[in-house]
């Protein structure tokens, strides 16, 4: 019985320091630090690969660094661990301009979006469709 604490105690101090590197990004994030947040964020997901938090913030911390292509990735990643994610979508749509000549990729992300039930967003990549198809085909 003298054991069970200190098992308890190791338990929690492995969980905190888990997730310790996500408050950190998040704390970063929060104060415009993004360089430093994008450190912690890869740290978090590295040792936590199935958080979809984690993607998400990393995609969040990406997005606001301009890093277009990186924060797709990472969005996908987290949709591919829960697609119940509407603002995440949402984001995915902000990140591919409308003019994209990438149709394909536009209309399944709007099949997605619609299978998920996020009809808001499904109409977004619709309009981001047709100003593409527009640009393509004047």
């Amino acid at each position: 019985m003298s054991h069970s604490p200190k098992v308890t105690h190791s338990r929690q101090t492995d969980s905190r320091r888990q997730t310790r590197p996500y408050q950190l990004a998040y704390l970063y994030f929060k104060n415009n630090e993004f360089t430093q947040a994008e450190h912690a964020a890869r740290d978090y997901v590295a040792s936590n690969s199935q958080c979809d938090r984690g993607y998400r913030l990393l995609g969040d911390i990406l997005h606001a660094l301009n890093k277009r292509d990186e924060a797709l990735n990472a969005y996908q990643k987290s949709l591919e661990l829960n697609p119940n994610q509407e603002d995440v979508l949402f984001n995915v749509c902000d990140l591919m301009p409308p003019d994209s000549a990438d149709i394909e990729r536009l209309e399944h992300w709007a099949e997605r979006a619609a299978k998920s039930g996020f009809l808001d967003v499904a109409d977004k990549f619709r309009r981001n469709i047709e100003a593409a198809k527009a640009a393509i085909f004047p």
